[in-house]
C-alpha cells in the first residue's frame, strides 16, 4: 500500500496532550505497519548489552540469541499490522463496542504464559 506521502504528520498544536498527528494518506490506504515502523524507526523490540563477562552458554551467546529473536518477533509483527489499514481498525474498534466489549481498563488481563 506504499505511497511517496508519509502516512502521518505532525499535528498543529505540537506534542503532548494537546498534539497529535494527522493523517497524511485517507485511513484505508495507511496501514499498522506503516504507522508502527513510523513511531519506532529502526529501534529493535530487545537490545542486547554486549559488555560483560563471557563465562557460560547464556553468556556467550544471548546477545545472538536476542538479535534473532528480535528479528523473529519484529518480523510477526510488521506482518500482522501490513494486513489491517487504519480503516480496518476503527472498523474492528465499531464492532467490537457494538457487541458490548468491556473497555480496556475494565478487561482481566491475560494469565502470563509459562
Amino acid at each position: 500500500m506504499g505511497s511517496d506521502r508519509p502516512p502521518l504528520r505532525p499535528g498543529e498544536r505540537g506534542k503532548g496532550r494537546s498534539g497529535g498527528v494527522r493523517l497524511g494518506r485517507p485511513a484505508d490506504q495507511i496501514t499498522l505497519g506503516e504507522i508502527y515502523r513510523t513511531s519506532i524507526g529502526d529501534k529493535p523490540l530487545w537490545a542486547p548489552r554486549s559488555e560483560g563477562p563471557r563465562e557460560c552458554l547464556v553468556t556467550n551467546h544471548s546477545a545472538e540469541y536476542f538479535v534473532r529473536l528480535t528479528d523473529e518477533t519484529e518480523s510477526a509483527v510488521l506482518g500482522a499490522l501490513a494486513g489491517r489499514t487504519l480503516a480496518d481498525s476503527l472498523d474492528e474498534l465499531r464492532a467490537i463496542d457494538r457487541a458490548g466489549g468491556a473497555p480496556a481498563p475494565e478487561r482481566p488481563l491475560p494469565a502470563p504464559r509459562h
